[in-house]
């Protein structure tokens, strides 16, 4: 007996659109609650050590083109926002 033939899988949106698309739905202010306090404690120790002391106040600007998405970032009392 021969096995029947699979249907073609469906292909799923590429993972660059598919954020760009949830990115521009998504409030600031809840992007920020989200993206924040992962920031915060992936960078903990060198937060706490000093190492961003000079970045204080300075915007820093990611665009990352693949995604479609741009971050700007601020160090303010030791932390992102």
């Amino acid at each position: 007996m021969l096995p029947l033939p699979l249907p073609p899988l469906s292909r799923s949106p590429a993972p660059s659109r598919l954020i760009h698309a949830i990115d521009a739905r998504v409030h600031l202010t809840l992007k920020r609650n989200v993206i924040e306090p992962v920031l915060n404690r992936t960078f903990t120790e060198p937060l706490e050590e000093g190492e961003f002391d000079a970045l204080e106040g300075l915007r820093i600007t990611l665009n990352v083109d693949d995604l479609g998405v741009l971050v700007t970032l601020i160090l303010e009392n030791s932390g992102y926002c």
